[in-house]
């Protein structure tokens, strides 16, 4: 159960160094002493990557000052609690190195195309912790995005019908520009309405890109897709 997160939260509540045992240490029969020993390399990862002494996680020694001069216990054990971790130690330590690539820990980036996406929405739909999100206004679908919410499980990726084309890309690794800003938008597109019912139909860039496929010998197909909603097509 130990995360990333939570190993460095302590280090925000005014502990000097923190550490874990493994199973083979402290006689747990579980057997799972290889993911604590991940774990602790990946904090250790973190810690460098922004320039702390990743010795602090070791145990090995005691004369350490503390990171933070006020504690910081809001949310640290909450979910997201890594991309906090980050922030608050790269604050508390006074940097800001820019982006840092994290290979193995659960925070990330994402990168819409907006050439070679669709806008389908597939990717907010099946994000499971709503950083991907998307909504309808006035003619258009809106794609934005979360950093403190992504926890770069690469889903998004994996359901995307255009990823051959670089449509969507996902990097590991924590921006705290990115972070500070929040929420911010990744993609908008118009889309079209329906003839009869006034509903949205699709998005432009969907039909361009369906009419690519279907070629000119199916333009009638294409007509009659991008003029009338599913509900109003066998009117």
């Amino acid at each position: 159960m130990l995360t990333v997160g939570w190993l460095l939260a302590p280090l925000l509540v005014g502990a000097r160094a923190v550490t874990a045992m493994t199973c083979a240490e402290n006689g747990c029969e579980v057997g799972l002493s290889h993911r604590t020993t991940a774990t602790l390399s990946e904090a250790a990862e973190v810690l460098a990557a922004i320039g702390v002494d990743a010795t602090r996680l070791t145990g090995d020694r005691h004369d350490y000052d503390p990171l933070v001069k006020t504690p910081v216990s809001s949310g640290i054990f909450d979910p997201g609690s890594t991309q906090r971790a980050i922030a608050a130690l790269q604050q508390a330590s006074h940097l800001n190195p820019g982006f840092v690539v994290l290979d193995h820990i659960d925070v990330g980036s994402i990168h819409i195309d907006s050439t070679s996406c669709t806008a389908c929405e597939m990717c907010a739909n099946v994000c499971p912790t709503d950083a991907l999100h998307s909504s309808h206004d006035r003619g258009t679908v809106s794609i934005n995005f979360d950093p403190r919410q992504c926890v770069a499980c690469g889903q998004c990726v994996t359901v995307c019908p255009e990823i051959d084309r670089g449509a969507i890309a996902l990097t590991t690794g924590f921006d705290p520009d990115d972070w500070s800003r929040g929420r911010r938008e990744l993609r908008v597109e118009p889309t079209a309405s329906c003839e009869i019912c006034g509903r949205p139909v699709a998005p432009a860039a969907m039909l361009e890109r369906i009419g690519t496929i279907l070629g000119d010998e199916h333009s009638g197909t294409l007509d009659m897709i991008g003029k009338r909603c599913i509900e109003c097509r066998g009117r």
